[in-house]
């Protein structure tokens, strides 16, 4: 999907514009992965932040960070701290807890919405490395 098609899929109300919540979505969506506080940083250079427009979008985006190998490693050696049995798997309440509570946090939604992606065995336990993917994407 192009990021024209993405960014107007995003607009919910057919206005033409987005607002910094919806940039944030967009932005995941395209394979980018800023923090929260460098979407609100983006969406604060905007002249409004809640009408942020297709030209002032391709702008963001082509400043947004980008995951890369690196990062799918970092974050693998960051889950393998959680896993006790080192067998790969963290039990997903415990990811919930981590997404929720440690460094900059998320929403319980957005992770619930995380989980719904990946599978969860019947112990109760995801497979981390298909998670980063996840986050990643």
């Amino acid at each position: 999907m192009s990021d024209r098609e993405m960014f107007t899929m995003f607009d919910a109300d057919g206005d033409g514009a987005i607002n910094a919540i919806e940039l944030s979505h967009v932005l995941y969506a395209l394979g980018c992965n800023p923090t929260v506080k460098e979407c609100e940083a983006m969406a604060a250079q905007c002249p409004d932040p809640q009408r942020i427009d297709y030209a002032t979008f391709q702008h963001i985006l082509a400043q947004a960070p980008r995951p890369d190998r690196s990062a799918e490693q970092h974050l693998l050696e960051a889950f393998r701290v959680f896993d006790k049995n080192e067998d790969g798997l963290i039990p997903e309440n415990d990811l919930r807890v981590i997404f929720t509570t440690l460094g900059e946090t998320c929403d319980i939604q957005d992770v619930n919405h995380l989980l719904k992606a990946v599978k969860v065995d019947e112990n109760g336990k995801v497979r981390y490395a298909d998670f980063v993917k996840i986050i990643l994407k």
